[in-house]
């Protein structure tokens, strides 16, 4: 699989400490990946002896940018994404280094019309927000 490719393609700078983590660009969407695939990724690179960074987080409400406007379902779903990968980042918190959220709130994202962030387009925080602070919570 990619995951694979990807630490057969730096197993060399790792071997001369060149590298010693690995960033994964997480633009996600509500549909992909499955949750289980994305957990098993940053194992196979913890397991390889690799710090690992989620470099630009962002759940997209569509699958591709001509999807439909988000709606209260896709939200919810994306809510619960957040919490999911943040309970995975939870789970590895002594191999990721860092989470760096792709954008501060919809309105200037990338993938603005998927509203793919935790705070709305007026700076109020959204479910995802809370999602996220109440992994932190359960933490405690």
């Amino acid at each position: 699989g990619k995951a694979e490719q990807i630490i057969e393609l730096v197993a060399d700078a790792k071997a001369a400490g060149n590298i010693d983590g690995i960033g994964m660009q997480s633009h996600v969407n509500i549909e992909f990946p499955p949750m289980d695939q994305y957990r098993a990724t940053i194992e196979k690179f913890v397991a390889a002896g690799y710090d690992v960074q989620v470099t630009e987080l962002d759940i997209a409400t569509a699958i591709d940018g001509n999807g439909p406007a988000p709606d209260s379902a896709m939200a919810e779903k994306q809510a619960q994404i957040y919490k999911d990968l943040f309970e995975i980042y939870s789970d590895y918190k002594d191999n990721i280094s860092s989470v760096t959220l792709w954008g501060i709130n919809d309105q200037h994202s990338w993938r603005g019309s998927q509203d793919p962030l935790i705070f709305d387009r007026d700076y109020k925080e959204k479910d995802s927000f809370w999602n996220i602070i109440s992994v932190g919570l359960e933490e405690k």
